[in-house]
């Protein structure tokens, strides 16, 4: 199986905030799971919705 990578950056604005970060252009992205801390991190918007096209 391919892998694919997504660039992301650590986010430190949170809240209601983060719209300013959609109106520039990047995503706000909460990954969470079991077994594995909370992050909260910020990606390029068009990377993100190239990346999800091809993994479908």
């Amino acid at each position: 199986m391919e892998q694919i990578e997504l660039k992301v950056d650590a986010r430190d604005t949170l809240g209601k905030k983060v719209r300013f970060l959609r109106r520039q252009g990047i995503m706000p992205v909460h990954v969470f799971g079991h077994g594995i801390e909370s992050m909260a991190l910020q990606c390029d918007s068009a990377e993100l919705r190239h990346v999800l096209a091809e993994a479908g």
